[in-house]
């Protein structure tokens, strides 16, 4: 409630001239109430200013403060009305501004833990708004496997080299037999002979995930050292290049069964925390990994991904430029950037040891998505 004084009328010392009204107070229906009587909006404060006619209740969950006649212009942190008001200070307004934006996005993390609570699974998830600075991390420093989603730091390798001349994305790779992988891709239906620039094989690794391009990326490269070298050298020390394709299909093969490889653990297809793998992005998303038109490319690529049954799939006004990394059901995997004119939006989902429906999973992930998008859409 606000400062008064002992005749009940405002104080002249408090910093807001004026009385602060919250959800359960007494009068608090009445001062949320506008003229149109359609809308029906219930924030948890009502900042009531000095000189105000009448209260405004234009929200749900935020602050309601009346500023039309005054010179502040206030970030956008919960709902604001413009109208009459006088305001004495900035030093009362804006912890005002930042407790909404605090209350909203411990209220946005809570709505995403209670999606992860609904599906029985390992989770590790990484949220970071790149202008804002805004982060959640759930279990995000966990070291998971990341399937696919590896792919990312080997095309960010072979970027580097390129960088340093070793060889340019229009050379070409000749495709032989031996060379062909099972599992996601297009090139292991191909002819033999078949020739491919090393953009080629950058895209079909990203876009359809093919296990044929990765492993010959991986040659190219010089095997997982250069890419963990590289990650290391970023600081990104959980981000780990554990084999090529080959070796995890034939891991995989002499198991058991699909289930008792997942559960034993021994053969990932890749380490990372969602941490990591979240600012490895950041660094493409701003340019600084490699260089900005590298990045440029890298994201190109990416926005190209045909895969849209996780993150993406319940978005709307961004593009996600995105990879994903799946042992369906036991590991659905996606780590993207939800990109706008305003907001940059990183987003990495990591699960495991899922035994359940697969698309249940993919749907989870989904609905994260939808959140992220909703929350940094205003």
């Amino acid at each position: 409630m606000a400062k008064t004084s002992s005749k009940g009328e405002p104080d002249d010392t408090a910093i807001l001239r004026g009385q602060v009204v919250e959800l359960g107070d007494r009068g608090y229906d009445d001062t949320r109430k506008v003229y149109n009587a359609m809308i029906d909006r219930k924030p948890l404060l009502i900042a009531k200013c000095a000189d105000v006619a009448s209260g405004l209740g234009i929200c749900d969950d935020g602050l309601v403060i009346n500023l039309e006649n005054n010179n502040l212009r206030s970030p956008a942190f919960g709902a604001i009305q413009r109208n009459n008001c006088e305001m004495t200070s900035l030093r009362w307004i804006l912890p005002f501004l930042l407790w909404t934006s605090l209350h909203a996005q411990t209220r946005l993390k809570a709505n995403i833990e209670r999606i992860t609570r609904s599906v029985n699974a390992q989770w590790g998830i990484y949220i970071k708004c790149i202008e804002t600075g805004e982060e959640i991390a759930i279990d995000a420093d966990r070291q998971m496997d990341t399937m696919s989603v590896i792919k990312i730091p080997l095309m960010a390798e072979t970027f580097r080299q390129i960088g340093e001349g070793k060889f340019k994305l229009d050379d070409r790779v000749t495709l032989k037999e031996d060379d062909k992988r099972p599992g996601t891709g297009v090139m292991r239906l191909l002819d033999a002979g078949a020739t491919f620039t090393i953009r080629d094989l950058l895209t079909l690794t990203i876009v359809v995930s093919d296990n044929t391009a990765t492993d010959l990326l991986f040659s190219k490269a010089g095997g997982m050292d250069p890419v963990n070298r590289f990650m290391e050298s970023e600081g990104l020390l959980s981000i780990r290049a554990t084999g090529p394709a080959s070796r995890w299909f034939a891991a995989l093969r002499a198991a058991p069964s699909a289930e008792e490889f997942h559960r034993e653990a021994k053969t990932p297809f890749g380490l990372a925390s969602p941490r990591d793998m979240g600012k490895l992005l950041e660094k493409i998303a701003t340019g600084k990994l490699i260089g900005k038109p590298a990045s440029d490319e890298m994201l190109r690529i990416m926005r190209g991904q045909v895969y849209s049954s996780r993150l993406p799939k319940y978005v709307s006004g961004f593009r996600v430029p995105h990879k994903t990394g799946d042992f369906l059901p036991y590991i659905g995997n996606d780590a993207g950037i939800f990109e706008s004119p305003k907001r940059n939006v990183v987003v990495v989902v990591f699960t495991a040891k899922h035994f359940g429906s697969g698309p249940y999973l993919e749907d989870a992930i989904g609905r994260i998505g939808e959140l992220v998008a909703n929350y940094f859409a205003n």
